[in-house]
């Protein structure tokens, strides 16, 4: 991990594998988290190991049952809070990852908060979804927003370099060798 005055840096590897369909399945999960200060996060989501088959991987973010509004903008690929005072804005970098919404469905059952024992509450569940065969990688962006959502920012990815574009103002974070540096 890396902290400094313009970002924060950590990567982290679970290498347990998963339980899929009763049998253990050898799949590394890898996640990088970048903080550029004071602005957003950038979360990527490095899934590899090898699979039969192709599956359906799924990225999953909760919220409390206290968030009332969430809205799904499928052209942007995008979920935002839709608050008065501060929102958050979920947003994929590939178009091909599918975005669904749940809160309080029984079948599956998705949409869910037990804030504690016996007590389970609807809130929503946002699923983000690609199905293939490893590796997979879920570049999101995590954008928060004093107001209401006036627009989704533009997040693109060239090369090692993201480009984060909102209200005027672009960042490029370019990442190398677990080294970060934004330009701003």
């Amino acid at each position: 991990f890396e902290i400094n005055n313009d970002y924060d840096y950590a990567k982290g590897v679970f290498d347990g594998g998963y339980i899929r369909k009763n049998e253990s399945v050898q799949i590394q999960h890898q996640r990088e988290i970048i903080f550029v200060k004071p602005y957003f996060w950038i979360i990527k989501d490095t899934l590899s190991g090898k699979l039969d088959e192709d599956e359906e991987i799924e990225q999953l973010w909760h919220f409390l049952e206290t968030e009332k509004d969430v809205c799904l903008s499928n052209s942007e690929n995008a979920v935002t809070t839709n608050n008065k005072d501060a929102n958050i804005i979920i947003k994929q970098l590939d178009s091909n990852v599918n975005i669904t919404l749940f809160k309080g469905e029984d079948n599956p059952i998705r949409g869910w908060q037990c804030p504690e024992y016996s007590c389970k509450l609807p809130a929503f569940e946002v699923v983000a979804s690609q199905t293939g065969n490893l590796p997979f990688i879920f570049e999101t962006l995590l954008f928060p927003v004093l107001g209401k959502v006036e627009k989704i920012p533009n997040f693109i990815k060239n090369d090692n370099q993201y480009i984060v574009q909102y209200s005027g103002s672009q960042w490029m974070v370019k990442q190398r060798n677990n080294q970060v540096h934004i330009v701003q």
